[in-house]
């Protein structure tokens, strides 16, 4: 997982948006999906937004299979899913209390900034969450919402988490190539280093219990991906 900093989530819904409408044009979409206004341009400088049960169909609508995204961002197909299509609101409501698991809602509501009459509604499908309290309930429950919308569109089209999409991918890499880097970055915070006038080549090493080379190695790929 990736903790993010605090994030505009209702920049991320307008840049979502936008990019799941690709190189049409906004009038175009909008006609698509069945508005006499040009709706897009709302949602895209946030001027409104849709509920995320009607983002999902505008995803589905636009060629994204969101079915398919939400099994990619679970590793497998969920059971609730066999049940409640997630452009539905009982599906949001389904996917939210999912990720909600055991937590607290006194917990919930303090991590999203939500009160909890609103997040009690929400969870048992009684009212719908727009896009972007959508998106900060998924990150505040799962702090895996760059999973979620890594499995919709490119997170590279989207401005406000595309750096932090970048850092993910690279720490995933670095847990998968070189596995003693996080040995390595627990050592960088401990006393003893702190203390060191400089870093010197082979004190991590002698500590972790790895070779010279592979303590350089990691602090290597550490160091692209931003961690250190």
């Amino acid at each position: 997982m990736c903790k993010m900093a605090t994030m505009d989530t209702e920049a991320v819904a307008s840049q979502l948006l936008r990019a799941l409408r690709g190189s049409r044009s906004q009038i175009a979409v909008s006609r698509r999906l069945g508005y006499r206004s040009n709706v897009c341009h709302a949602w895209e400088t946030g001027a409104a937004y849709p509920t995320a049960a009607r983002a999902f169909q505008v995803a589905a609508r636009l060629g994204v299979d969101p079915a398919a995204a939400v099994a990619r961002f679970y590793g497998r197909r969920p059971e609730w899913l066999d049940q409640h299509a997630i452009t539905s609101r009982a599906g949001v409501a389904a996917f939210l209390r999912d990720l909600r698991g055991r937590q607290p809602l006194v917990a919930v509501a303090e991590a999203s900034g939500h009160n909890r009459y609103a997040l009690a509604r929400w969870y048992k499908g009684q009212a719908e969450p727009r896009l972007p309290d959508f998106l900060g309930l998924v990150e505040a429950t799962s702090l895996r919402l760059l999973d979620l919308l890594g499995a919709l569109v490119e997170l590279d089209a989207l401005p406000a988490v595309a750096e932090a999409g970048r850092r993910l991918r690279a720490a995933r890499r670095i847990a998968q190539e070189a596995p003693w880097s996080h040995a390595v970055l627990r050592a960088l915070e401990l006393a003893g280093y702190a203390a060191l006038p400089r870093h010197q080549p082979g004190w991590i090493a002698a500590r972790v219990g790895i070779a010279p080379a592979e303590e350089e190695r990691c602090l290597r790929s550490l160091a692209a991906a931003g961690q250190i």
